[in-house]
């Protein structure tokens, strides 16, 4: 048995175990101590170790209350019994200890409620118990001038421990209700969206990813961490007081409204103080384990002060001059801010021109060193021209080095007295459509920059945005937008567009109707697409798979509606294995496509044979 315990023990350190001796859970050594403090049960000495026990049906009520002071649980049970021994007959088996084996672990987040609680079920208030995970990527660190300027130690300078802006990710779950909830987002140097998502879900527990996290998110986080109490020992009767109090002002509402005034005079006198060593004195109650620090810091302080004044003493005696007193010096890293701070401004305008120049020496390269890059022209007139010829995407181009890259031709043209113009972009999944958008979308933005376009010629006019709505991707909106569903994302995007585009704006849209039924899609993209074109006058290129959005748009926009599809070709072969072949060519033509090629798309994909083979068959019978 004392093997057994120093074996777990040695496996689980930071865990306190309750080991299952027949009728009784046992605890040992140091954990035998810790559960005597809390629980309020003897611990005695016996053999090896110091001893303390609980009874094995109230295993759940004592963890809970170890749990609560801040301890984790683990419960080792036997994974056999005499009575099982006793039936295998096996020579000297009776002898040997029984096996165990630690079967459950419980911490804050993970323990359950005790079931048959004589609390008042109706006042008892349900919180959620998250396990938080949190990580981080660096975004945008001081920059090297600013480093440059300070005397920082080595630790400081790592790029992840010092950086100001970082992207965070926290996943919350909570065991017991199945709930999640999960983030993402961009936080600056006082990481208030972190700080924000911490006091509004409370989690009770942060798992951490190995390595060091950024200086300012660990001061966060050791903040949050040190306000929550593990001093609750005595939580059943501070619920019960609550729930008392609570009872009484239900009963006498104008009881609330005095306590609310006493606690802002209360507030409003401990401001007026501003007594720094009565909030020192507050913060040490709640953090036990910094006042023994605080007072040898504190005594450190005033023997170096009064050995200080000994030797001021004895200068202004060898001085002859008794007004003699200490004068604050700083130099080193002191002397390199205050200089930072003179320079700042001017060394900050260097930097913006600087990467000025490098962007245009940049854009001087891509227009020496590439042959089929051409200078766009600009259109100055009063109609909206975009014209590219043979235009191409240029990450797509660079990332297909040594293939032929297909490239395609668009054109869309509107006067004052016939605004607007539509391209409407069909064809088979994977074929190209959003490729085409983003080529018209990244040919347009470089033009307008100032640099050469990949394309063998471009004229277009200066647009005032160019707006888009591509493929939706994992992106997570922040806390304060958790529930809203993937379709009223879209919406919201679409309203966007509708709000800030202009008669002179270039709008890209690629599929409407995420999370909606194919009619009310269908509504949807032809109803935005009449406001774009008719109301706004703008260009549209829109990509879809809804032959019947197409059709009612040229009935109702006429010769404002363009319609081109992505050519492809059909391999109509008798054989079952051949079935469903499409050759995509990539190249813009006139028409409408017939048909999505979702199954080709999904065997692209890499979807199981059999899974394509049955969905060939219920296509033809639903």
């Amino acid at each position: 048995m004392e093997k057994q315990v120093v074996a777990l023990r040695t496996l689980h350190p930071d865990t306190l175990l309750l080991f299952e001796c027949g009728y009784r859970m046992r605890l040992f050594a140091q954990d035998a101590e810790n559960a005597a403090a809390v629980l309020g049960i003897r611990a005695q000495q016996h053999k090896a170790f110091l001893e303390a026990s609980v009874p094995v049906h109230r295993t759940l009520f004592h963890a809970r209350r170890l749990v609560h002071a801040g301890f984790k649980v683990g419960v080792v049970k036997q994974t056999d019994s005499v009575a099982m021994r006793a039936a295998t007959k096996v020579r000297g088996a009776q002898r040997k200890p029984l096996e165990r084996c630690v079967a459950e672990v419980y911490t804050r987040a993970t323990i359950p409620e005790l079931e048959g609680s004589e609390e008042d079920t109706d006042e008892v208030i349900s919180c959620a118990r998250y396990i938080a995970c949190i990580v981080e990527a660096t975004v945008h660190t001081k920059s090297f001038f600013e480093q440059s300027m300070h005397n920082l130690d080595e630790e400081m300078k790592r790029s992840q421990a010092f950086s100001e802006e970082v992207r965070i990710g926290i996943f919350m779950h909570d065991v017991h209700t199945g709930e999640s909830k999960f983030d993402e987002f961009e936080d600056g140097g006082k990481r208030q969206l972190l700080q924000r998502a911490l006091d509004t879900l409370g989690p009770v527990e942060i798992v951490l990813p190995a390595g060091k996290l950024s200086a300012y998110t660990e001061q966060i986080l050791d903040n949050f961490v040190a306000t929550q109490s593990n001093d609750t020992a005595g939580e059943e009767e501070m619920q019960s007081c609550i729930r008392v109090e609570r009872r009484n002002l239900s009963a006498y509402p104008k009881m609330g409204i005095l306590l609310s005034q006493l606690m802002e005079d209360i507030d409003i006198k401990h401001a007026k103080r501003n007594d720094l060593d009565m909030t020192i004195q507050k913060r040490l109650r709640k953090q036990p384990s910094q006042a023994h620090k605080y007072r040898e810091l504190t005594l450190a302080l005033k023997t170096l002060t009064d050995e200080y004044e000994k030797i001021l003493v004895s200068c202004r005696a060898i001085l002859k001059k008794p007004s003699l007193e200490y004068a604050t010096f700083r130099g080193g890293s002191m002397s390199d801010i205050h200089h930072l701070i003179e320079i700042y401004v001017m060394g900050m305008t260097c930097v913006d021109i600087l990467a000025n120049l490098d962007a245009l020496c940049s854009l001087a390269t891509v227009a020496q060193s590439y042959p089929n890059y051409t200078l766009p022209e600009f259109v100055d007139d009063s109609s909206t021209i975009l014209e590219i010829i043979d235009g191409r995407h240029p990450i797509i181009e660079t990332l297909l080095e040594g293939s032929s890259y297909i490239s395609n031709s668009v054109f869309l043209s509107s006067s004052t007295t016939l605004p607007g113009s539509l391209l409407v972009v069909s064809g088979p999944n994977m074929g190209g459509k959003t490729s085409l958008l983003r080529m018209c979308a990244l040919v347009v933005i470089l033009a307008q920059i100032g640099s050469f376009v990949p394309a063998s010629r471009v004229r277009l006019s200066v647009f005032d945005g160019v707006y888009t709505l591509m493929h939706r991707s994992a992106s997570i909106f922040s806390l304060q937008h958790r529930n809203l569903p993937a379709c009223a994302q879209e919406l919201t995007a679409l309203g966007s567009i509708s709000r800030n585009a202009t008669k002179r704006s270039l709008v890209l849209i690629d599929e409407i109707g995420f999370g909606m039924a194919a009619h009310i899609a269908e509504v949807v993209g032809v109803a935005q697409m009449l406001y774009l074109v008719k109301t706004v006058g703008c260009h549209v290129v829109f990509a879809t798979h809804h032959t019947s959005t197409i059709q009612k748009l040229q009935a109702r926009l006429g010769v404002k509606c363009q319609t081109k599809q992505l050519e492809y070709h059909f391999h109509d072969c008798v054989d079952a294995e051949a079935q469903d072949m499409v050759t995509f060519h990539y190249n813009l033509k006139d028409g409408i496509a017939s048909d999505s090629f979702a199954i080709e798309t999904a065997k692209r994909a890499g979807i199981a044979p059999h899974i394509l083979e049955r969905a060939r068959s219920l296509r033809g019978n639903l």
